[in-house]
C-alpha cells in the first residue's frame, strides 16, 4: 500500500506578526500625499505605503539608523537630492569613504529630508551605518514610501525614489499614534452603501414557548416605550447598536437625535436552561425602517434632524432577529399600551 502521505504537499503560509499586520491595514488607509519645500528651488512629495520586506531586494542603499532609542533599518532604490551629494563628491565614490565621513556627507546633503522625518515620526534620527542588515531580528516592522522630487514653479517631477524603513516592533504603539493624524483615505462606495435602521418602540423577552403559543388577535403588553406619550423611539442598527430620537409632534415625519450610539443590551435573563421550550426569544416592535447611507449614519448626533419622508405608519412591525415576523396594532389597555397582533408566522387575525 503506498503512503498516502507523500501525495500531499504541505502549504507553508508567510509567518507575519501581528504588529506588521496592523500597521500594513493603516498604511493602506493613509495614501494622501504630503509636499514639503527642500530647498528654494525644489519641493518634496512623500506618500506613506503599505510596508513589503521584498522591497529590501530591489533597494540597493540600505542604512542603520538610530531612532527614538531603538535601531531602524532604511533601505532606498536611489539617493534622494543626488545632485546635492554631488556637490560634495563625485559619483559613485561615498561607499569608498571612511563610514563616518560618508554619514557626515549624507547627513548635510539631506539635511531637509531628515529634519521632516524627525517632525513626521515625533522620534530623533541618527545615521549609525552606511549598510543595514536585511535579516535583523530586531527590526521588522516594515513601513513604505515613495519620494518624489519636483520643481518647485512647474511641479514637474525630476526624480522619484521609493523604500522602505524597518522599525523596531516596540514603536508600534507610537507609530500607531503619529498616523491618527495623517488623513485617511474614503472609499466612496463604502460611503453610500445602503444602512437601514429600525424605528423602534419597544423590546420584549419570551420563552420558546410562550412564543409559540402567541396567536393572533393575543396583546402583547410593552413595558418600556414611551413612544406614545413623549413619542420616543430608538433607531437600531443591525450591529446590536442604537440612539434615541424624538418625533416631532408638530412635523410627524421629522425625528430629532436625542443620544449618542449606545450598543443595546439583549434584555435576556442569565439562567440555566433544562429545554428547549426554554429558550428566550427577544422580540421587537417598530414602526418600519430607514435607509441611510453609511455617510449619513456617521453624522447622527444629538440634536441632527432626520426627514423620515413620510409620516410613521399605523401597523407595527414584529421582528425577531431583526427578521420581520409579524404585525400588530398599537392599542391602550387600563393606561397600558400594549400591541394587538394581526399577523404572526403568517397566520391572521380572523378580524384582521
Amino acid at each position: 500500500m503506498r503512503n498516502r502521505q507523500t501525495l500531499f504537499t504541505p502549504i507553508n503560509f508567510p509567518s507575519q506578526a501581528a504588529l506588521n499586520m496592523r500597521l500594513n491595514n493603516i498604511l493602506l488607509n493613509k495614501t494622501t500625499n504630503f509636499n514639503f519645500p527642500v530647498d528654494d528651488k525644489h519641493l518634496a512629495n512623500f506618500q506613506m505605503r503599505q510596508g513589503n520586506t521584498d522591497t529590501q531586494h530591489l533597494c540597493p542603499i540600505s542604512i542603520t539608523l538610530e531612532l527614538g532609542g531603538t535601531m531602524a533599518g532604511l533601505w532606498l532604490s536611489a539617493w534622494p537630492l543626488a545632485e546635492r551629494i554631488k556637490q560634495f563628491l563625485p559619483d559613485g565614490l561615498l561607499h569608498q569613504l571612511p563610514e563616518n565621513l560618508a554619514i557626515s556627507i549624507i547627513e548635510s546633503a539631506l539635511a531637509s529630508l531628515l529634519r521632516q522625518a524627525e517632525t513626521g515620526l515625533g522620534l530623533q534620527l541618527t545615521l549609525q551605518s552606511m549598510s543595514a542588515d536585511p535579516l535583523s531580528t530586531q527590526y521588522t516592522m516594515p513601513l513604505g514610501f515613495t519620494i518624489q522630487i519636483l520643481e518647485q514653479e512647474n511641479r514637474q517631477m525630476l526624480q522619484e525614489v521609493f523604500g522602505v524603513l524597518m522599525l523596531d516592533p516596540h514603536l508600534y504603539m507610537h507609530i500607531q499614534e503619529r498616523l491618527r493624524h495623517w488623513p485617511s483615505d474614503t472609499n466612496p462606495d463604502w460611503e453610500e452603501h445602503d444602512t437601514p435602521l429600525w424605528l423602534e418602540i419597544s423590546r420584549v423577552v419570551f420563552s420558546m414557548q410562550e412564543i409559540n403559543q402567541l396567536q393572533p388577535s393575543d396583546l402583547i403588553l410593552l413595558e418600556d416605550t414611551r413612544f406614545e406619550d413623549e413619542g420616543l423611539l430608538r433607531l437600531c442598527l443591525d450591529s446590536g447598536y442604537y440612539c434615541e430620537a424624538t418625533l416631532s409632534q408638530t412635523t410627524p415625519s421629522t425625528l430629532t437625535i436625542n443620544t449618542e450610539w449606545m450598543p443595546m443590551s439583549d434584555n435576556e435573563q442569565k439562567q440555566n436552561i433544562e429545554h428547549i421550550s426554554q429558550i428566550p426569544v427577544q422580540l421587537s416592535f417598530d414602526v418600519g425602517e430607514k435607509t441611510l447611507s453609511f455617510n449619513e449614519v456617521r453624522q447622527l448626533r444629538p440634536g441632527y434632524i432626520l426627514e423620515l419622508g413620510k409620516s410613521l405608519p399605523e401597523i407595527i412591525q414584529i421582528r425577531s432577529q431583526h427578521r420581520l415576523i409579524g404585525t400588530g396594532e398599537l392599542v391602550e389597555i387600563n393606561g397600558r399600551i400594549a400591541v394587538r397582533i394581526i399577523n404572526l408566522f403568517n397566520r391572521k387575525a380572523k378580524s384582521a
